[in-house]
């Protein structure tokens, strides 16, 4: 079953790797652990999972905290999660990893594109679409994004040392000319 859209999510934060284990280990609701592979794990956070205000499941994430924090939407009845360099497609019952995809770049944010069938991820230096499944549907890799922004179905990156680009959010074309 795929989380239901009246699910309440909230993120909070934890000092040490040890003390957002340790809730993990004491709560009595399903839990998933990610990030464990972290090189440099700097941050710690737990996103809860709720329901008519209580706990159904939590998820907690070992962060890099090298783009920022991690950030997390219901999309299509799953649970999305993106951090470090990845995102983590969570199903909620039973609480279950569907899949768990490497960018191949630092996770910035999701791009909200309704009705586009798939999820769009903007990361350090690419944006890039997920299917449900969590397979890559396509890819632009640009420099160090330094701005963006979206109209409708198209974003406008703005890379450190190049013109801006325009990119179709429903195909991944480029699309010719330039937004000043």
């Amino acid at each position: 079953m795929a989380i239901e859209p009246e699910l309440e999510l909230s993120m909070s934060s934890f000092e040490t790797k040890e003390t957002l284990r340790e809730s993990l280990r004491q709560t009595r609701v399903s839990n998933l652990l990610l990030g464990e592979g972290a090189e440099a794990p700097r941050d710690f956070f737990c996103l809860e999972v709720g329901k008519a205000g209580s706990t159904v499941a939590k998820v907690g994430l070992i962060s890099n905290v090298v783009g920022g924090s991690p950030s997390f939407r219901l999309y299509f009845g799953l649970l999305w999660v993106g951090f470090n360099d990845r995102v983590a497609v969570i199903c909620s019952e039973p609480l279950r990893l569907v899949k768990e995809v490497e960018l191949q770049s630092v996770f910035w944010t999701f791009l909200d594109v309704p009705g586009c069938g798939h999820v769009c991820v903007l990361c350090e230096t690419a944006i890039a679409a997920v299917s449900l499944n969590g397979t890559v549907l396509w890819r632009v890799d640009t420099d160090l994004i330094t701005d963006f922004s979206v109209d409708g179905t198209i974003a406008r990156l703005q890379p450190s040392d190049a013109p801006s680009i325009r990119v179709d959010l429903i195909s991944g074309n480029r699309l010719p000319g330039r937004e000043a």
